[in-house]
Protein backbone atom coordinates (compact mmCIF):
# COMPACT_ATOMS: atom_id res chain seq x y z
CA UNK A 1 0.00 0.00 0.00
CA UNK A 2 2.93 2.78 0.95
CA UNK A 3 4.30 1.25 -2.96
CA UNK A 4 1.11 2.77 -4.47
CA UNK A 5 0.80 5.94 -2.28
CA UNK A 6 4.14 6.44 -3.30
CA UNK A 7 3.99 6.42 -6.48
CA UNK A 8 0.39 8.21 -6.55
CA UNK A 9 2.39 11.36 -4.80
CA UNK A 10 5.68 11.29 -6.63
CA UNK A 11 4.81 10.11 -10.33
CA UNK A 12 7.68 7.09 -9.90
CA UNK A 13 8.16 3.96 -7.76
CA UNK A 14 10.53 4.10 -4.76
CA UNK A 15 13.45 2.33 -5.40
CA UNK A 16 13.71 0.00 -2.83
CA UNK A 17 9.92 -1.21 -2.65
CA UNK A 18 10.89 -3.69 0.41
CA UNK A 19 12.22 -1.03 2.41
CA UNK A 20 9.50 1.71 2.47
CA UNK A 21 8.17 1.02 5.61
CA UNK A 22 11.62 2.30 7.13
CA UNK A 23 10.63 6.01 5.72
CA UNK A 24 7.83 7.24 7.27
CA UNK A 25 9.06 10.57 6.75
CA UNK A 26 7.90 10.49 2.95
CA UNK A 27 4.03 10.46 4.06
CA UNK A 28 2.47 13.06 4.66
CA UNK A 29 -0.48 13.21 7.12
CA UNK A 30 -4.18 14.44 7.32
CA UNK A 31 -3.10 16.77 10.20
CA UNK A 32 0.13 18.42 7.77
CA UNK A 33 -3.27 19.42 5.74
CA UNK A 34 -5.50 20.72 9.00
CA UNK A 35 -8.15 18.14 7.81
CA UNK A 36 -10.20 17.40 10.87
CA UNK A 37 -12.32 13.75 11.29
CA UNK A 38 -15.17 15.66 9.81
CA UNK A 39 -13.53 16.77 6.86
CA UNK A 40 -12.07 13.18 6.23
CA UNK A 41 -16.01 11.94 6.91
CA UNK A 42 -16.86 13.39 3.92
CA UNK A 43 -14.22 11.79 1.58
CA UNK A 44 -15.42 9.49 -0.47
CA UNK A 45 -11.62 7.78 -0.52
CA UNK A 46 -10.93 7.88 2.43
CA UNK A 47 -10.46 4.42 3.85
CA UNK A 48 -9.05 1.63 6.66
CA UNK A 49 -7.41 -1.80 5.87
CA UNK A 50 -8.28 -4.81 8.05
CA UNK A 51 -6.81 -8.46 7.82
CA UNK A 52 -8.39 -11.32 9.57
CA UNK A 53 -6.55 -11.73 12.61
CA UNK A 54 -5.15 -14.60 12.50
CA UNK A 55 -3.39 -14.33 9.38
CA UNK A 56 -2.24 -10.75 10.86
CA UNK A 57 -1.12 -13.36 14.22
CA UNK A 58 0.78 -15.71 11.68
CA UNK A 59 2.30 -13.30 9.72
CA UNK A 60 4.00 -11.60 13.09
CA UNK A 61 5.29 -14.93 14.11
CA UNK A 62 6.90 -15.82 10.84
CA UNK A 63 8.79 -12.78 10.04
CA UNK A 64 9.06 -10.71 13.24
CA UNK A 65 9.43 -13.79 15.78
CA UNK A 66 11.43 -16.69 13.74
CA UNK A 67 12.29 -14.78 10.28
CA UNK A 68 14.49 -12.43 9.08
CA UNK A 69 12.67 -9.28 10.11
CA UNK A 70 12.78 -10.74 14.13
CA UNK A 71 15.58 -7.57 14.79
CA UNK A 72 14.55 -4.71 17.32
CA UNK A 73 11.91 -6.65 19.07
CA UNK A 74 13.88 -7.55 22.22
CA UNK A 75 11.13 -7.79 24.82
CA UNK A 76 9.17 -10.01 23.00
CA UNK A 77 11.95 -12.44 22.22
CA UNK A 78 12.92 -12.37 26.05
CA UNK A 79 9.55 -13.04 27.51
CA UNK A 80 9.16 -15.59 24.43
CA UNK A 81 12.54 -17.56 25.74
CA UNK A 82 10.85 -17.95 28.73
CA UNK A 83 7.59 -20.15 27.60
CA UNK A 84 8.15 -23.80 28.31
CA UNK A 85 6.86 -24.37 24.92
CA UNK A 86 8.53 -22.30 23.22
CA UNK A 87 10.96 -23.93 20.48
CA UNK A 88 13.28 -21.46 17.99
CA UNK A 89 14.27 -24.32 16.58
CA UNK A 90 10.80 -25.84 15.90
CA UNK A 91 10.88 -28.13 12.50
CA UNK A 92 7.21 -29.45 12.52
CA UNK A 93 3.43 -27.99 12.24
CA UNK A 94 3.23 -29.12 15.96
CA UNK A 95 5.96 -27.17 16.94
CA UNK A 96 5.57 -24.41 15.12
CA UNK A 97 1.78 -24.41 16.41
CA UNK A 98 3.17 -24.96 19.86
CA UNK A 99 5.42 -21.72 19.48
CA UNK A 100 2.09 -20.09 18.22
CA UNK A 101 -0.02 -20.21 20.85
CA UNK A 102 3.01 -19.79 23.41
CA UNK A 103 3.33 -15.91 21.70
CA UNK A 104 -0.20 -16.04 22.11
CA UNK A 105 0.05 -16.16 25.32
CA UNK A 106 2.40 -13.59 25.63
CA UNK A 107 0.79 -10.93 23.52
CA UNK A 108 -1.92 -11.39 25.74
CA UNK A 109 -0.50 -11.17 29.17
CA UNK A 110 1.45 -7.99 27.25
CA UNK A 111 -1.81 -6.37 26.39
CA UNK A 112 -3.01 -6.65 30.20
CA UNK A 113 0.59 -5.08 31.51
CA UNK A 114 2.82 -2.79 29.23
CA UNK A 115 5.24 -3.07 31.48
CA UNK A 116 5.74 -6.91 29.99
CA UNK A 117 5.29 -5.82 26.85
CA UNK A 118 5.24 -2.42 25.18
CA UNK A 119 2.74 -1.20 22.58
CA UNK A 120 3.89 -1.94 19.31
CA UNK A 121 1.55 -1.94 15.82
CA UNK A 122 2.53 -5.42 14.90
CA UNK A 123 0.79 -7.09 17.91
CA UNK A 124 -1.58 -4.63 19.42
CA UNK A 125 -5.70 -4.76 18.02
CA UNK A 126 -6.24 -3.52 14.47
CA UNK A 127 -9.05 -1.97 16.30
CA UNK A 128 -7.12 0.35 18.88
CA UNK A 129 -7.92 3.70 17.09
CA UNK A 130 -12.20 2.32 16.76
CA UNK A 131 -12.73 5.74 17.53
CA UNK A 132 -10.90 7.26 15.06
CA UNK A 133 -12.18 4.76 12.64
CA UNK A 134 -16.20 5.81 13.58
CA UNK A 135 -15.27 9.97 13.59
CA UNK A 136 -14.26 9.42 10.08
CA UNK A 137 -16.69 7.32 8.60
CA UNK A 138 -13.61 5.28 6.70
CA UNK A 139 -14.26 2.86 4.10
CA UNK A 140 -13.09 -0.48 4.93
CA UNK A 141 -11.09 -2.67 2.31
CA UNK A 142 -9.50 -6.34 3.32
CA UNK A 143 -5.85 -7.73 2.68
CA UNK A 144 -7.53 -10.58 1.72
CA UNK A 145 -8.46 -9.13 -1.64
CA UNK A 146 -6.88 -5.62 -1.63
CA UNK A 147 -5.95 -5.03 -4.63
CA UNK A 148 -9.25 -5.86 -6.70
CA UNK A 149 -11.41 -3.94 -3.40
CA UNK A 150 -8.65 -1.13 -4.30
CA UNK A 151 -9.58 -0.81 -8.12
CA UNK A 152 -13.34 -0.57 -6.68
CA UNK A 153 -12.71 2.57 -4.33
CA UNK A 154 -10.11 4.34 -6.74
CA UNK A 155 -10.96 3.75 -10.44
CA UNK A 156 -13.62 6.84 -10.93
CA UNK A 157 -10.06 9.03 -9.94
CA UNK A 158 -7.44 6.96 -11.14
CA UNK A 159 -9.04 5.05 -14.36
CA UNK A 160 -5.56 3.23 -14.37
CA UNK A 161 -5.58 1.99 -10.99
CA UNK A 162 -5.32 -1.42 -12.22
CA UNK A 163 -2.08 -1.70 -14.06
CA UNK A 164 -0.85 0.66 -11.22
CA UNK A 165 -1.16 -2.29 -9.52
CA UNK A 166 -0.18 -5.45 -11.59
CA UNK A 167 3.09 -3.02 -11.84
CA UNK A 168 3.96 -2.50 -8.30
CA UNK A 169 6.96 -4.70 -8.41
CA UNK A 170 8.27 -6.46 -5.32
CA UNK A 171 5.86 -7.28 -2.45
CA UNK A 172 7.22 -7.68 0.89
CA UNK A 173 6.78 -11.70 1.44
CA UNK A 174 8.94 -13.79 3.69
CA UNK A 175 10.17 -17.34 2.75
CA UNK A 176 8.77 -19.30 5.34
CA UNK A 177 9.13 -22.89 7.15
CA UNK A 178 6.02 -23.94 6.53
CA UNK A 179 3.32 -22.70 4.85
CA UNK A 180 1.27 -20.32 7.54
CA UNK A 181 -2.23 -22.18 5.97
CA UNK A 182 -1.23 -25.20 7.85
CA UNK A 183 -1.50 -23.55 10.77
CA UNK A 184 -4.75 -21.92 9.88
CA UNK A 185 -6.57 -25.09 12.05
CA UNK A 186 -10.10 -24.49 13.90
CA UNK A 187 -7.63 -23.97 17.33
CA UNK A 188 -5.46 -21.44 16.05
CA UNK A 189 -8.06 -19.04 15.17
CA UNK A 190 -10.21 -19.85 18.05
CA UNK A 191 -7.63 -18.92 20.07
CA UNK A 192 -6.45 -15.75 17.88
CA UNK A 193 -10.34 -14.70 17.56
CA UNK A 194 -9.85 -14.68 21.68
CA UNK A 195 -7.07 -12.52 21.91
CA UNK A 196 -8.58 -10.06 19.11
CA UNK A 197 -12.34 -10.35 19.95
CA UNK A 198 -12.96 -6.81 18.72
CA UNK A 199 -10.91 -7.34 15.23
CA UNK A 200 -12.38 -10.61 14.91
CA UNK A 201 -16.00 -9.42 15.21
CA UNK A 202 -15.22 -6.26 13.22
CA UNK A 203 -13.41 -8.40 10.37
CA UNK A 204 -16.28 -10.43 9.90
CA UNK A 205 -18.24 -7.59 9.82
CA UNK A 206 -16.76 -6.65 7.15
CA UNK A 207 -16.38 -10.05 5.14
CA UNK A 208 -20.41 -9.92 5.31
CA UNK A 209 -20.41 -6.59 3.80
CA UNK A 210 -18.54 -7.60 1.12
CA UNK A 211 -20.14 -10.34 0.20
CA UNK A 212 -22.50 -8.49 -0.90
CA UNK A 213 -20.87 -6.36 -3.54
CA UNK A 214 -20.20 -7.38 -6.79
CA UNK A 215 -17.01 -6.73 -7.46
CA UNK A 216 -17.47 -6.84 -11.25
CA UNK A 217 -20.62 -4.25 -11.22
CA UNK A 218 -19.63 -2.20 -8.27
CA UNK A 219 -18.79 1.64 -7.77
CA UNK A 220 -16.94 3.84 -4.96
CA UNK A 221 -20.21 3.62 -3.70
CA UNK A 222 -20.79 -0.06 -2.66
CA UNK A 223 -17.79 0.27 -0.88
CA UNK A 224 -18.81 -0.45 2.80
CA UNK A 225 -18.00 1.69 5.69
CA UNK A 226 -17.73 0.01 9.37
CA UNK A 227 -20.01 2.63 10.66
Amino acid sequence: MRNLIYQFDHGAAFPEPKKIHAHDDLFARASDFGLTHRDIAAEEHAFVIMRHPTARFLSLYFDKVIGNGSGGFNRLHRQLAKQRDFDPNADSVLGHFKNCIALANVLERGMKDREYLPPNGHWDMQTLRLGAIKDCRLKVLLVENLDAQMEVLLRDIVPDIAKRLRHLGARNRSQKPIEPTELMLPAMIERIAELYPRDQRHYDRAIRMWDRVDLATATNADVPRLY
